[in-house]
């Protein structure tokens, strides 16, 4: 009986020292993947904003907010 036990856990220690098979994934693919698709390729020519457009764009995102008196009165939200 021990002699089974012992070659039946020796069977399960030397299947961790087998050779992966074709089945196992690309480990490692999707991260070069992903790098691949967030690096700036120089030679394409991106889009961009004149300093006129963006100069407008943000003067009108600061015009555009509001204060706590444009909310008028949200009664007792908090439940106090």
């Amino acid at each position: 009986m021990k002699f089974l036990l012992s070659l039946s856990i020796a069977a399960v220690l030397l299947t961790g020292c087998a050779e992966p098979t074709v089945l196992d994934p690309p480990f490692g693919e999707s991260v070069r993947h992903m790098i691949a698709l967030q690096t700036a390729d120089p030679s394409r020519e991106a889009p961009g904003l004149d300093g006129e457009k963006s100069r407008k764009a943000f003067d009108a995102y600061r015009e555009q907010t509001g204060t706590l008196d444009d909310l008028g009165d949200l009664g007792d939200i908090g439940g106090n």
